[in-house]
């Protein structure tokens, strides 16, 4: 099994949309978001039509394992007061032996 990191920036300020990522077919992932922030972040995932919430707000920093498949993900900065949130995502890709 690979793992893979990757950064997901989410906006200073209320913005729908915040930074995608590509997460490749995986299910498995882990979300870790750290700093110190006042803020409520969503994550979304891309299903190839829409983009749909996973999971409950986010107003501090925590970790999170998904089993979601998505095409891609973004975190949706829906309410911000201040500070500066981060966000890393850790995906456990398997790898086929043929």
């Amino acid at each position: 099994m690979r793992q893979r990191v990757v950064d997901l920036q989410p906006a200073a300020s209320v913005a729908p949309g915040g930074a995608t990522a590509v997460l490749s077919d995986t299910d498995k992932w882990t979300l870790i978001v750290s700093g110190t922030f006042v803020a409520t972040l969503q994550l979304q995932v891309f299903d190839g039509t829409n983009w749909v919430k996973v999971g409950a707000d986010i107003t501090a920093p925590g970790v999170v394992d998904l089993n979601t498949q998505a095409l891609s993900a973004r975190i949706n900065t829906s309410a911000f007061t201040s500070g500066t949130p981060k966000a890393t995502v850790f995906l456990r890709e398997s790898q086929q032996q043929f």
